[in-house]
């Protein structure tokens, strides 16, 4: 039972030799990995592995730095491990190990009181609102009635690509849902042929999302560039609970700016672009501090380098910040430790434990994304 052949694990995970992820994987006896990763014939080796928490597996196989199966899981890029055994699409290892969902493993075992749903939505419209950025409309009444701001959905793009692509919630209207996201590689360049009529894999809501305070009356959003993906939705939800709203909007220049007429017209907005052919000449985090006194909470979305332009501003150190993390996720779900963040209380991950986090919690100088 433990090679489960009929499932195509065994075929996926044990053949990776020459990417040395096999001998970084399973030969770790002395860890405790081996016996608790594949000879558990008789308690069903598949569950064993990503389920049964009070085995010990899981905690054996993934979070026992302690024990050298963190360093030597996932982490070790230069031992070949984490392109082994995550990214290597072209290998079948992902296929074979996580994304078998015809075999019942990904969504009938994984997912089992999860609070989520996989659908398959109907594309409404598809229209390239900057250069390179799409805004879709699905209509998908079961994540629709689930959704938060800030939470985000794990969407299939196409047959050619094997991991789904996360992409925040934009917009919410009725049953329908909207997606913002920038062209840039495959799955999403997949994504922005798509037609309406069109029918979208998608799974979600997920992760946890922006938290407005019942006592905050005058909130500040800064959205940099694509980062205004996930603030529509979080100025909607504000707008609708009586809040003031004051969003900063930045891009490199005035073409790549999210179009006025999609923002809510109850809020303040105030544009920023680098070479000054709209609004305020700079970037966002030159404004930032004149805001700030003005706000009960900030909400961010945007590049690395704008949070951690903000991580030094003193006058955020006293101020609720929260930013969204966009970074490259395999499962979704918390399985794969491909998202792992360090933060002020220990090692967190995006998908599950954020995307979004408070600003002074993120550990900034050990990110190198």
């Amino acid at each position: 039972m433990s090679p489960l052949e009929e499932a195509g694990v065994w075929q996926g995970l044990s053949p990776l030799e020459e990417a040395g992820a096999w001998q970084e994987l399973l030969p770790l006896e002395e860890a405790g990995v081996w016996q608790g990763l594949l000879p558990l014939e008789e308690a069903g080796a598949w569950q064993e592995l990503l389920l049964l928490e009070e085995a010990g597996v899981w905690q054996g196989l993934l979070p026992l730095e302690e024990a050298g199966v963190w360093q030597g899981l996932l982490p070790l890029e230069e031992a070949g491990v984490w392109q082994g055994l995550l990214l290597l699409e072209e290998a079948g290892v992902w296929q074979g190990l996580l994304l078998l969902e015809e075999a019942g493993v990904w969504y009938g075992s994984l997912m089992k009181g999860i609070n989520m749903e996989q659908v398959t939505a109907t594309l409404i419209s598809n229209i390239e609102v900057m250069p390179a950025a799409h805004l879709l409309w699905l209509e998908s009444p079961q994540i629709a009635s689930q959704t938060q701001p800030g939470q985000f959905i794990m969407v299939r793009c196409g047959q050619e690509t094997i991991l789904r692509r996360p992409l925040s919630i934009h917009q919410l209207d009725g049953d329908r849902i909207a997606l913002l996201f920038a062209v840039v590689r495959e799955g999403t360049h997949w994504l922005s042929r798509c037609q309406a009529g069109d029918r979208i894999d998608l799974l979600g809501p997920l992760g946890n999302g922006y938290r407005i305070h019942p006592d905050s009356h005058r909130l500040l959003l800064v959205a940099g560039g694509i980062g205004i993906a996930p603030l529509r939705f979080l100025a909607d939800k504000a707008v609708e609970q009586g809040k003031k709203v004051t969003m900063l909007l930045g891009a490199s220049t005035a073409a790549q700016l999210y179009p006025g007429h999609f923002l809510p017209s109850a809020a303040e907005v105030i544009i920023a672009t680098e070479d000054g052919t709209a609004g305020e000449k700079g970037v966002l985090t030159d404004l930032l501090p004149d805001f700030i006194g003005q706000a009960d909470q900030v909400f961010a979305c945007g590049p690395l380098p704008m949070y951690q332009a903000m991580a030094q501003m003193t006058e955020l150190q006293s101020r609720p910040a929260q930013i969204s993390l966009e970074v490259r996720m395999g499962c979704g779900r918390g399985v794969c430790y491909g998202c792992t963040v360090k933060t002020g209380h220990g090692l967190k991950q995006v998908c599950t434990d954020g995307p979004v986090f408070e600003l002074d919690d993120i550990l900034w100088d050990d990110l190198d994304w």
